[in-house]
């Protein structure tokens, strides 16, 4: 079961940005599921090369913390993003965490609660790369939840 807000464009004076909301109710356990959203997270980032469509150079500088506690794990990241060569100027700012807990309901499907919020500033970008990021780490999770049950 899922909720999602967003993305939602959104303006503070000068600055317009993005703000996205998703809440996931996830049926396996806490511990399993922190483990493979934090490797989804460190591949994802890990990723050397994407390929969409043709090669555009960008420098990502990322910085990513883990925070774990008895019955919640925390992670937030930034992103800055510069464009090169013809895509110098195009630039863009995400900030985002990412919270797990158990849930407190005795469903069994419902058993941990995910709740991530990712504010994405564009400067020349478009909406679609902050879904894709989102797309990507759902796909990742789920090929390493397969990965664990086999």
């Amino acid at each position: 079961m899922s909720y999602r807000l967003g993305p939602q464009r959104r303006r503070d004076r000068d600055v317009e940005y993005i703000d996205t909301l998703d809440v996931l109710l996830i049926p396996i356990s806490f511990e399993q599921t922190c483990d493979t959203m934090w490797q989804s997270m460190i591949r994802l980032y890990r990723q050397r090369e994407w390929h969409h469509y043709d090669s555009v150079h960008m420098i990502v500088h990322f910085v990513m913390r883990r925070y774990v506690e008895k019955e919640r794990m925390v992670v937030v990241w930034r992103a800055l993003s510069e464009g090169e060569g013809e895509f110098t100027g195009i630039h863009s700012d995400e900030t985002g965490w990412c919270i797990v807990r158990p849930n407190n309901s005795e469903e069994p499907l419902l058993r941990v609660v995910m709740q991530t919020f990712v504010r994405f500033i564009p400067m020349d970008f478009v909406v679609t790369s902050v879904e894709e990021d989102g797309a990507e780490i759902a796909r990742m999770m789920d090929s390493l939840l397969l990965e664990d049950n086999e």
